[in-house]
């Protein structure tokens, strides 16, 4: 992630994609792009499902700076944690937002669920 925004100029914002979600759809992601508005006080764009926290999450460019000093595991999940008045939670109608998948047996297993 790190190197990944350090590469970036001249943009808005940033969708954090991870690698083992699948059912992540063209349309989470527009809705995403669609809410950032810093104006508004929206920096920080997450989907949710059923109340659930999910993922990418769309960071304005305000937090590249911070984003470009975290290191481990976490993410940016502190970011989130650190600034709820700039968080926008967007409720999406299907669990893609929610589901990773680490084996070939995962994906195999969940599948169906995809489509709820």
């Amino acid at each position: 992630m790190r190197a990944g925004i350090r590469a970036l100029s001249n943009v808005d914002g940033a969708l954090i994609c991870l690698g083992d979600m699948p059912w992540i759809r063209p349309q989470h992601l527009d809705a995403l792009i669609a809410a950032l508005d810093p104006v508004e006080g929206r920096e920080i764009c997450v989907p949710l499902h059923a109340g659930k926290r999910g993922n990418p999450v769309l960071f304005s460019s305000r937090f590249f700076s911070a984003m470009t000093g975290l290191s481990g595991d976490v993410g940016a999940r502190q970011l989130i944690a650190d600034n709820p008045d700039l968080v926008c939670e967007l409720e999406v109608a299907d669990t893609g937002v929610l589901m990773d998948v680490d084996t070939q047996e995962a994906l195999a297993a969940r599948a169906p669920a995809a489509a709820d």
